[in-house]
């Protein structure tokens, strides 16, 4: 007893106010944790949905890279095939873009118009060939190959021994890099190592 004559302590009713305290903030606080781990799962499900679409819709390279001389000597124009996986998607070739670059210089090339018609101008590039279904000559299906080419501004022809690397960018998926060195002997067609 206090020396007043009050009595000093917890009550029921206190006691009940400070254990519904404690029940309520236990509740806020594991609807916040749930709720972040159901956000935190729904990302993991996205960015694992996003990667298989990424892995499916990838191109590769298919045979040789061939370089097409100038007639001075110099290449100035690769012909090379791009596939995709049998199973896969899709890849929109009209949204790809292609760059080439030596060791002095960069160029991005633009799409020529129209982009399923060889040949390419200077500075530009095409779809030469497509096999499989004719009537989207801009689309590579799962299984199916497409011929590229691409040709280098006018007077950027590479002499021999450069090396040059080009680079085809999808919309969706992995760019593909090939580079390939012009070899010592060149001829009107030469296949690039």
């Amino acid at each position: 007893m206090a020396a007043d004559g009050r009595q000093e302590g917890f009550t029921g009713l206190e006691a009940a106010l400070v254990l519904v305290a404690f029940v309520v903030v236990a509740g806020i606080f594991s609807f916040t944790v749930l709720g972040s781990g159901f956000f935190t799962t729904q990302k993991a499900q996205k960015t694992i949905v996003t990667g298989v679409d990424q892995s499916t819709s990838t191109l590769h390279v298919v045979g040789d890279v061939y370089g097409i001389s100038d007639g001075n000597g110099h290449i100035d124009e690769f012909w090379f095939t791009l596939g995709t996986a049998a199973a896969g998607k899709g890849v929109d070739l009209s949204a790809l873009a292609v760059t080439a670059s030596s060791a002095d210089a960069l160029y991005t090339l633009r799409p020529a118009d129209p982009l399923a018609s060889p040949p390419a101008g200077p500075g530009e590039w095409c779809i030469h060939a497509k096999t499989g279904d004719g009537a989207s000559p801009l689309f590579l299906s799962g299984g199916e190959q497409g011929t590229i080419i691409a040709r280098l501004p006018a007077g950027a022809g590479l002499a021999a021994g450069q090396r040059v690397t080009i680079e085809a960018v999808p919309p969706i998926g992995a760019p593909v890099a090939i580079s390939r060195q012009i070899p010592p002997v060149t001829s009107a067609v030469t296949v690039l190592t």
